[in-house]
């Protein structure tokens, strides 16, 4: 199956500085529209916990970025894919907030309301630093080889070794799923269902 990491990047934050470095930050230049229609089946949207407008929302986010796409709770991301894109496939992760107790029970109990109704389409549930598997459903094996890990910090390493683990050839993310993505998708990639290939820029690198 055809993935795509950190699926909502192709928006922008409307922060001018963020967005002038989004080299750093983002993963996918197509809409989820276009992603879907190049054969993406599973996407990762990754959550910000966001006061807004008198409400808290969960605004979509990578690292430091909050994108302008939000969602008022986590069925209505389900919502979003199971009504509109009805072979996807989704994994929901909490980009930030890990180590505040309010903003993870309301993950956590919102994502046991999303795992009673829709489940048959929900890959992964995950709390990011510290990195928490709420759920795992093991639909495919994950090919991780084709995902950004050029700026992954591990706050368990020293300085020096996540240093090293840098792609210090790759200038942003996507020189990287240049360098890594498969030089081309083929039909078997899209339809094995048991191997994932999750990927930066699809529909950029590798051309379709």
């Amino acid at each position: 199956m055809l993935g795509s990491h950190d699926s909502f990047t192709y928006l922008k934050t409307g922060n001018i500085l963020i967005d002038a470095a989004s080299r750093f930050w983002r993963c996918q230049e197509k809409t989820i529209d276009e992603q879907y229609k190049c054969g993406v089946r599973v996407f990762d949207v990754r959550v910000i916990d966001s006061n807004e407008d008198g409400f808290i929302w969960w605004r979509v986010g990578h690292g430091l970025a909050k994108v302008k796409q939000r969602f008022i709770n986590l069925e209505n991301i389900c919502l979003y894919f199971k009504q509109q894109y009805p072979e996807a496939i989704i994994r929901i992760i909490l980009e930030s907030g890990g180590n505040n107790e309010s903003i993870v029970e309301r993950f956590k109990n919102e994502s046991e309301t999303i795992l009673n109704k829709y489940k048959e389409i929900i890959w992964e549930i995950v709390i990011k630093k510290p990195w928490i598997y709420i759920y795992q459903s093991g639909m495919f094996k994950t090919i991780d080889d084709v995902t950004c890990k050029l700026f992954n910090w591990n706050l368990s390493e020293s300085i020096w070794d996540n240093l090293k683990h840098f792609e210090i050839t790759s200038s942003s993310i996507k020189t990287w799923a240049k360098k890594h993505n498969p030089t081309k998708i083929t039909k078997k990639m899209k339809e094995d269902k048991k191997i994932l290939y999750f990927m930066d820029y699809v529909g950029t690198y590798p051309k379709l």
